[in-house]
């Protein structure tokens, strides 16, 4: 009977190398044109999130477990204009993959609670749970590409009458300002520069008016975070409908839409995700009872 750190190794070991079969599956059958066409206009092509995938595996387990040495430039993964042929990033995941089961395969029981850390990663506590992660997000962007897929073969390009064509985020309506002392901010914001204060809510946020968009102060933030920029949270009437029309043009979310307060005439709904260079962002909706 295997042990259950050998269970878990060859499980995972599966699970890998079925997320490759798949994402062969998709690609194979484009074309070179297809496989770098954007069917959305702000979103991501099969091969870029192929770059991301790759490049992925090559940081957070070849650099970072395998000690691989490999230099990742994760921006560059959403915007290389090279073109590469399909069969070299093919090639590129396939070892990518290979350098994962083999990382995978030597590793001993202790090796799985070995501490991790990583940019992007400072939640992670060991190898296993980023082992788990890398395999959760290779399957988020597999599914991500079954749709892009679809797309470019069916002619390249929604319908313009669909609504997710005509979709774009248009309408601000919160901005969240890091800060060490929600009194202090306050009381400048109110009495220096005069803006309308319309409350103060725990464990340290101050939320003012600036015509019609939410001011929020954000004491937290600031806390736990020693370089924290300013969060914008872009109102939208439609959560959910935003959440998949963007999730279907490549955004990595951070969180499913979720509950964050329920006020008297509304419940207050968000959803946070990251542009390219790491920036936080979120899509808020305000839904009356």
């Amino acid at each position: 009977m295997e042990s259950l750190p050998t269970l878990v190794g060859q499980s995972l070991s599966a699970h890998y190398d079925r997320v490759r079969r798949k994402v062969r599956g998709l690609v194979e059958p484009l074309s070179d044109e297809q496989l770098w066409r954007r069917p959305f206009a702000f979103g991501n092509s099969v091969g870029h999130l192929l770059l991301h995938l790759t490049g992925n595996l090559n940081y957070y387990v070849g650099a970072q477990i395998a000690g691989s040495g490999y230099v990742r430039d994760r921006p560059r993964e959403f915007a290389d204009p090279s073109r590469r042929p399909k069969g070299e990033v093919l090639q590129d995941f396939d070892r990518a993959v290979d350098m994962v089961l083999a990382t995978l395969a030597a590793q001993s029981e202790n090796d799985w609670r070995a501490p991790y850390s990583g940019v992007g990663a400072e939640d992670v506590a060991d190898r296993l749970a980023m082992f788990l992660r890398c395999a959760a997000h290779a399957d988020h962007h597999a599914g991500q590409m079954i749709y892009l897929c679809k797309q470019v073969t069916l002619g390249g390009h929604l319908m313009a009458s669909s609504p997710q064509a005509n979709f774009g985020l248009a309408q601000i309506g919160q901005i969240a300002v890091p800060v060490a002392d929600v009194a202090r901010a306050i009381a400048f914001y109110r009495d220096v520069l005069g803006m309308r204060f319309l409350f103060q809510a725990p464990p340290g946020l101050g939320f003012f008016d600036c015509a019609g968009v939410r001011l929020m102060l954000d004491a937290p933030a600031k806390a736990q975070a020693k370089h924290c920029s300013s969060v914008i949270y872009y109102k939208v009437p439609d959560l959910q409908a935003a959440f998949d029309t963007l999730t279907a043009r490549g955004v990595a979310f951070e969180t499913q839409p979720h509950l964050i307060a329920r006020m008297p005439d509304h419940e207050l709904w968000m959803a946070f995700f990251r542009d390219p260079d790491e920036n936080l962002l979120a899509l808020m909706s305000e839904v009356r009872a």
